[in-house]
């Protein structure tokens, strides 16, 4: 497995972190948390997704928002770093942008 840490902090006080895992098997399996449509926006992320998946997937789950890095005090939500898995609510919430059942995109087989 490998895991790419994307960490912003607005406030200068609390960091937001965006974790991106990569299991290397050939599964098709794709996971994310928040996984809902109301997760408050100082919330973090993870999206695991496996080397065997469609390579859109693994982009998606990777798909950084460079403009964090040069942007004065960063993003301030998971959905600004990794707006390809999350967006904003007008509740002012995080939602995921992606169907799933209780976070999974695509479930890891069965063995």
């Amino acid at each position: 497995m490998s895991i790419l840490d994307y960490t912003t902090r607005p406030d200068f006080r609390d960091s937001i972190v965006v974790h991106s895992q990569v299991d290397f098997n050939d599964s098709n399996s794709f996971y994310l948390h928040p996984w809902g449509d109301s997760s408050p926006l100082d919330t973090n992320g993870l999206v695991v997704v496996s080397t065997g998946s469609a390579e859109e997937k693994k982009q998606a789950a990777l798909a950084l928002n460079v403009n964090c890095l040069t942007k004065p005090g960063g993003c301030s939500t998971v959905a600004d770093l990794l707006p390809t898995i999350w967006e904003r609510t007008s509740n002012h919430e995080i939602k995921s942008r992606l169907p799933n059942h209780e976070g999974y995109i695509d479930a890891p087989a069965a063995r």
